[in-house]
């Protein structure tokens, strides 16, 4: 469907002699790392180039290895006149030791340029930074 509008837009442009057209973007800003904790919460935002005349539903995703770890709104709304919107990341502590993920989260709207970042996720469970879990040593018995 984006493909065909454009198409459209540069038939358009070119029997008309006087379009430009400029592609819109869509921003996300994420922390490069947070660390796996059910108590944290981490301020995010996505944003335009410009302020827009209606109300802009932007739509988040994370990758799969974020589903389970991670909690975010599935969309955030930029109110007409605004060109930015913060949003909270709160991280789930699964408690199971495991490994540290890199998980993209994207922002998109529809006919704009989507927008993502990296971000690592720490797990802080015991093990989780590459150290044994200690365990009790039994004491002798007599």
């Amino acid at each position: 469907m984006r493909g065909i509008l454009f198409g459209l837009i540069s038939i358009l442009c070119l029997l008309s002699n006087t379009c430009v057209l400029v592609q819109e973007n869509v921003y996300v800003s994420v922390p490069s790392y947070i660390i796996e904790d059910d108590t944290e919460s981490y301020t995010c935002a996505v944003s335009i180039s410009e302020p827009k005349e209606n109300d802009i539903i932007i739509t988040l995703d994370v990758t799969s290895g974020g589903y389970g770890r991670i909690n975010m709104p599935a969309t955030v709304t930029i109110t007409s006149g605004e060109y930015y919107k913060a949003f909270d990341i709160t991280t789930i502590d699964n408690e199971i030791p495991g490994d540290t993920v890199t998980v993209t989260v994207s922002a998109s709207y529809p006919l704009f340029e989507s927008g993502s970042k990296n971000m690592t996720i720490i797990d802080n469970d015991d093990g989780a930074f590459g150290t044994p879990t200690p365990t009790a040593t039994p004491s002798p018995t007599p």
